[in-house]
């Protein structure tokens, strides 16, 4: 079959400017917490960033596989970074270049870390997200039969909407794609559960969810806990601690889902950094 190499840039070319407007829109969404989030982000580094030294901290490590439309995210978790970067680089350990699925004489510099706070969270990421491979351009590729793998975001001052999976047609033009944060078979259980908590959090004036969505609105939306919340989808930040509410078992319970839901939209932000890094003119997934 023929291929309309030229077609493939422009969709490219496209994709690269909604995703790069999402992620203006997540520069811009929220001023108030920007210095904030400077402590919060966890560190990342670019391939460009030749004599980077990762921490001894946990976290993945990672390559990043691309061909055509689609990439692939290989790696595995480890509980001292710094430790398994001296292994790589200075023995050629054989069993990373075996789990990333790279030739021992590969070069090193194509390998990604990433720090977490614990390895057990690295380890959660590890196998919700590593060895499967993702569509670059989901909205053009799932349909309703297909409806893919991303839950998605509309944004408003006043109201939270989360679309566990598809929600009809130019999804990228109309919503923010957050990426495989979440299990969207158990995702509308667990916010119904927890309904009474969002009114202890800030004041809630609708609440509304499904198996396929969820929305909230609030009456206050200057309300810092509510943007705090906005923030765990957007962002990928909990700035929630285990003080009250969520001393309460039942909570306790769901901010330790809310957490999970943050590292995985976290780590997906910054691999797609990597996708669109290499983009620089439109043609990078075209083989």
């Amino acid at each position: 079959m023929d291929m309309d190499f030229g077609l493939l840039a422009q969709e490219t070319v496209e994709l690269s400017n909604i995703l790069r407007k999402q992620k203006q829109l997540l520069d811009e969404i929220d001023p108030v917490f920007a210095d904030v989030e400077k402590n919060h982000l966890e560190p990342s580094t670019s391939k460009s960033e030749k004599n980077f030294t990762p921490s001894a901290k946990p976290g993945i490590i990672f390559v990043l596989e691309k061909g055509g439309h689609t990439f692939c995210v290989r790696g595995f978790a480890t509980s001292n970074l710094r430790f398994r970067y001296q292994q790589i680089n200075n023995y050629r350990d054989e069993e990373a270049f075996y789990r990333l699925k790279m030739d021992k004489d590969s070069d090193p510099n194509e390998i990604q870390y990433y720090e977490t706070d614990t390895v057990e969270k690295a380890d959660k990421i590890v196998k919700h997200m590593i060895n499967r491979r993702f569509p670059i351009q989901e909205d053009v590729i799932c349909n309703i039969s297909d409806p893919g793998f991303s839950w998605w975001y509309d944004d408003s001052d006043d109201r939270i909407t989360l679309f566990f999976k598809s929600h009809g047609i130019d999804r990228a033009q109309n919503l923010m794609q957050l990426g495989p944060v979440g299990d969207h078979r158990k995702a509308g259980i667990y916010f119904n559960q927890v309904f009474k908590l969002y009114g202890l959090l800030f004041p809630v004036k609708e609440f509304s969810c499904t198996s396929k969505s969820l929305s909230i609105t609030t009456s206050d939306p200057s309300s810092v806990t509510f943007r705090m919340f906005r923030r765990i989808f957007l962002e990928g930040v909990n700035e929630f601690d285990l003080d009250y509410p969520f001393n309460v078992p039942i909570y306790a319970e769901f901010w330790h889902y809310l957490d999970q839901i943050a590292a995985f939209r976290k780590f997906w932000l910054h691999v797609f950094d990597l996708v669109l890094e290499d983009d620089q003119n439109g043609q990078a997934y075209i083989q």
